[in-house]
């Protein structure tokens, strides 16, 4: 049997029974946006593939990189929260990124019992040559899009987003309004 996900013109769908002209637009708005997680999920393998790490110690890179381009230095405490890992994971994590030469860890100069992290300058250098080029062609397709499409585009991701952290959530309860294209 012909895998029907991949195959647009098929009449069924284990997800999504009757459709009518409206509900089979929307089914193919869930398939670009698979395929786009798919693709999402290629790119960051390739990207910890490069960097020759698994893909808790490239998000806490990339948390890190974020954190220094706010002024906002992160703790082990808090990458443990932003990770969801335990205690001991952090450890380890931090440990072997030490080593590696992605990460520093100073003292806090609020708490000198406390340590701040930071991403180093060769880790920073990593993470453009490895996702520069990616991140870039992102940027152009959004930049591509009108205002109207920008502020559709950022409702529907922000709505899915909501649907998928929780699955009790009413469909657009989230705060925002729906812009009008």
């Amino acid at each position: 049997m012909a895998n029907e996900e991949n195959n647009p013109a098929s009449e069924r769908s284990y997800w999504y029974p009757g459709r009518d002209g409206h509900t089979a637009g929307a089914v193919e708005v869930l398939r670009a946006l698979r395929r786009f997680r798919v693709n999402d999920t290629g790119m960051r393998r390739r990207a910890q593939a490069d960097m020759d790490m698994n893909e808790t110690d490239l998000m806490a890179i990339r948390y890190l990189i974020r954190a220094e381009a706010i002024g906002k230095p992160a703790s082990p405490t808090e990458l443990t929260h932003v990770l969801d890992v335990s205690t001991a994971a952090t450890a380890k994590l931090l440990a072997r990124l030490v080593r590696s030469g992605h990460i520093r860890r100073e003292p806090n100069p609020r708490d000198r019992r406390a340590q701040v992290l930071y991403a180093t300058p060769n880790a920073h250098r990593e993470v453009r040559a490895t996702l520069g080029a990616s991140h870039r062609r992102m940027l152009e397709v959004a930049e591509n899009l009108t205002d109207a499409e920008q502020k559709v585009v950022t409702y529907f991701l922000d709505e899915m987003s909501r649907a998928i952290a929780d699955p009790h959530a009413a469909p657009g309860s989230g705060e925002g309004v729906a812009p009008t294209p």
